[in-house]
């Protein structure tokens, strides 16, 4: 039905530390997805996902039509969450090798985990209608995500993402206000151009 890239992020080397790569999702999103798993069972297959914050995803179109797309770095997390709600649906995970590109810096990916977090918030109310134990969920957090941390800064960049999964609860509404607000012309257009852009591809294969 679905299928989701997986890659190597590679270590490297920053002012002769060694960092390494994939630090949100490793730090981050698998633990809390572990962590969901053992709250609700309709999450414990997203937690088989070896990278669950690949963007390379292919699917039906009508899995895509069905997405109230967002913006930046909540993408990932708004499809990921979205594939469960299609009955039966299976996810094939697809090694795609080496994959490097620039590191962004600490501040960088903790913009990324508030916005993760927000559109976390917005997928369990909205798509689940359901309401999470915070204080458990943030409980099986610290305890999973010790499977994964690797270096002193892994334990700095983890008690940052802890606050921020703390400070940002099912109150916040950025998300889905950047979500619901979307003009419908914007929407149609952005349809069109994929509609457009997948019957070229068609005829170039054929």
């Amino acid at each position: 039905d679905s299928s989701k890239a997986v890659y190597h992020r590679p270590s490297f080397s920053d002012r002769d530390k060694v960092v390494f790569g994939g630090r949100v999702t490793r730090i981050f999103m698998k633990p809390i997805l572990r962590a969901l798993s053992e709250m609700d069972k309709r999450f414990r297959e997203l937690s088989r996902i070896r990278y669950p914050l690949s963007g390379e995803v292919c699917s039906e179109r009508k899995f895509f039509e069905s997405i109230n797309f967002t913006t930046g770095f909540g993408i990932e997390t708004l499809m990921l969450f979205s594939l469960p709600m299609f009955d039966n649906v299976k996810i094939a995970q697809v090694n795609m090798g080496l994959h490097i590109h620039k590191h962004k810096g600490d501040d960088a990916l903790k913009d990324m985990v508030e916005t993760i977090t927000e559109t976390l918030n917005y997928c369990l109310s909205k798509l689940y209608k359901t309401e999470i134990d915070r204080e458990l969920l943030v409980e099986l957090y610290e305890q999973y995500a010790e499977d994964y941390l690797k270096t002193e800064e892994d334990w700095n960049r983890f008690e940052q993402y802890r606050d921020i999964l703390l400070k940002i609860n099912s109150s916040n509404i950025t998300i889905r206000e950047r979500i619901e607000k979307i003009p419908e012309d914007r929407v149609k257009r952005f349809k069109e151009k994929v509609k457009k852009r997948t019957e070229e591809l068609i005829s170039e294969i054929l």
